[in-house]
């Protein structure tokens, strides 16, 4: 029995002594500062951190969009290029777009000056009624007159607006199509930004 107790106690000593002279490191987190303990050392190599995480991903998302944006340059770049081969070519449609337009502006114009013409008898008619109520027949034609004035001039935007429009579309890739013309690379001049957008961002 004593020989047990003896051998026990021997064992508990031990341990108690390999308590006491177990190593414990102090280990400092490089990126927070925090110190922590540990009873094995300090690990040398560190993982990637979640901030790292974050900034790998987006660089990657990043990536990923600006090549998705060169290829729809390129894209519309080879369009171009496809539609306009040239600049004789160029010309030609853009002339061909116009020209619709301009006659029908000539239609409206000849139109207008018509409609003066048709006005000018009713007014002077209805000098000859200056402080008095003018005949219905005569009111009649004037008010139908002043309809068709707004008419016109309706006309006359909506063929202003159609103008700008064409003259926008062609306008718009001229300076791209010049540099594609010249060997520009597809794609290497970013998106196409309309003059009117830049206009509107000054």
């Amino acid at each position: 029995m004593r020989r047990v107790v003896g051998i026990a106690a021997a064992a508990f000593l031990g341990l108690g002594c390999v308590t006491a002279t177990a190593k414990v490191y102090d280990c400092v987190d490089p990126r927070t500062k925090a110190v922590t303990k540990s009873d094995i050392p300090c690990p040398t190599a560190q993982g990637p951190t979640m901030v790292e995480d974050v900034e790998r991903a987006q660089a990657a998302r990043l990536a990923l969009i600006k090549e998705q944006i060169r290829r729809a340059a390129k894209r519309a770049d080879d369009q171009l290029v496809e539609k306009y081969p040239d600049e004789a070519t160029y010309r030609k449609l853009r002339a061909a777009d116009l020209e619709p337009v301009i006659r029908q502006i000539g239609q409206a114009t000849a139109r207008f000056f018509e409609l003066i013409a048709e006005r000018k008898p009713l007014d002077l008619e209805a000098e000859f009624y200056k402080g008095k109520p003018l005949p219905a027949w005569l009111q009649k034609k004037i008010e139908a007159s002043e309809i068709s004035f707004k008419v016109q001039t309706q006309v006359f935007r909506d063929l202003e607006h159609e103008l700008a429009g064409v003259v926008r579309k062609y306008q718009d890739p001229r300076e791209r199509l010049g540099n594609l013309w010249a060997g520009e690379a597809p794609g290497s001049m970013g998106p196409l930004v309309s003059n009117a957008a830049v206009a509107q961002a000054k």
